[in-house]
């Protein structure tokens, strides 16, 4: 069956299902490590629990969703100085990293149309390419030449300086 883009909601396209919690990285880091390594993945996840509130059953094991988590933090507040705070971060991004929810890479799960390859060509610096929204590039990597009847998403309109 082809894909409809009219009966899958937007909202819903990049969630993935079976996504690993916060509460599942550190069931992996109990069953993986031991000793001392072990007790501090413990106390991290323990401080980020109790100290900062955090719910590790409903917080995603993404890096970026734990460095936004870190971010809304601050050390003083939390009574702790900045040199623990920046180790306990430091345990839990490399816990998520190793045991969270993978990261997905939407630019080496399938082929662009050649059409598309040359518009994003003409965009002068490859870091620009990163303004595009997941849904945009998604749009741009499934669509070949039927594009010229759809509507240009507007950044790449204004990447490529191109008129349509």
């Amino acid at each position: 069956m082809p894909y409809d883009r009219e009966f899958i909601p937007d909202e819903t396209v990049f969630l993935m299902s079976g996504q690993k919690m916060l509460s599942d990285v550190l069931r992996a880091l109990e069953d993986q490590l031991n000793g001392t390594p072990l007790r501090d993945a413990r106390s991290a996840f323990r401080f980020l629990t109790e100290r900062a509130g955090v719910d590790l059953t409903t917080t995603v094991a993404t890096t970026t969703a734990l460095r936004s988590v870190c971010e809304a933090l601050h050390p003083a507040s939390l009574g702790v100085i900045e040199k623990r705070f920046a180790n306990i971060r430091s345990i839990l991004i490399r816990a998520v990293e190793e045991y969270g929810q993978p990261r997905i890479w939407l630019t080496r799960d399938f082929d662009m149309a050649p059409e598309w390859e040359s518009l994003l060509a003409r965009i002068p610096r490859e870091d620009d390419r990163c303004r595009l929204s997941p849904s945009e590039f998604a749009e741009i990597r499934f669509l070949g030449p039927e594009m010229h009847d759809r509507k240009l998403p507007a950044c790449i309109k204004t990447l490529v300086n191109v008129d349509f």
